[in-house]
């Protein structure tokens, strides 16, 4: 074993260590820098076995150890140098037992979807249809009857064509008179009260008087 290792305070580095051969001897020293809270001892794995060297004490701004120790004390192989403060380590936290998976919860089942309503169709109002009167059918105008054909020479009646202005004596009588046509011509029938008024040429006389 010869040269020159870090000394490790756990994880960390905190100073180094310089090894000598000196005969049947092994002579180390070490300068680390250390809490002064605690008190620390440098200590060596090697070959299977583990050495104390010694507490480390102040040394000015840092702590150290200056030592010999016979070389037939250390197996063959690399160094391991480190501090501790000769507390047991902590023992290892057991291994926490896997938990078991939480059992999946099934699903809610969804809620049924009430169906709608059925809505009743409106029913149509009825329309109302407003009744139209149907006209009666146009009868054409009923013919005028012909007066009676005269049997004698003088016809009873006088016939005044309507397109011939009516005499006095024709409009006293008009509440007596009918239309009617003559001829294929229309006028008005005057009735022969008398038979005096009367002329076969149809037209108006004066009444004779006897003397």
């Amino acid at each position: 074993m010869e040269g020159t290792f870090d000394v490790f305070l756990a994880e960390r580095a905190v100073g180094q260590v310089t090894v000598e051969p000196q005969g049947l001897y092994l002579r180390f020293h070490c300068r680390c820098s250390l809490p002064r809270d605690v008190i620390y001892r440098l200590k060596v794995r090697c070959g299977g076995k583990t050495e104390n060297l010694g507490v480390c004490v102040p040394v000015g701004d840092a702590f150290g150890v200056d030592v010999r120790v016979p070389a037939k004390h250390f197996g063959q192989g690399e160094p391991e140098f480190y501090v501790d403060d000769g507390r047991p380590a902590p023992a290892p936290k057991p291994a926490e037992a896997p938990q078991p998976e939480p059992i999946p919860m099934p699903a809610p089942e969804p809620e049924p979807v009430p169906e709608p309503e059925l809505v009743p169709e409106p029913v149509p109002e009825p329309v109302q249809f407003q009744s139209v009167p149907i006209p009666e059918a146009e009868c054409p105008p009923a013919p005028i009857p012909e007066p009676p054909a005269c049997d004698g020479p003088i016809c009873p009646q006088e016939f005044v064509p309507l397109t011939q202005e009516l005499t006095e004596e024709q409009v006293a009588c008009l509440t007596d008179a009918h239309l009617g046509a003559r001829d294929g011509q229309e006028g008005l029938f005057f009735p022969d009260h008398t038979g005096s008024h009367s002329s076969p040429t149809g037209q108006w006389s004066e009444p004779k008087t006897s003397e």
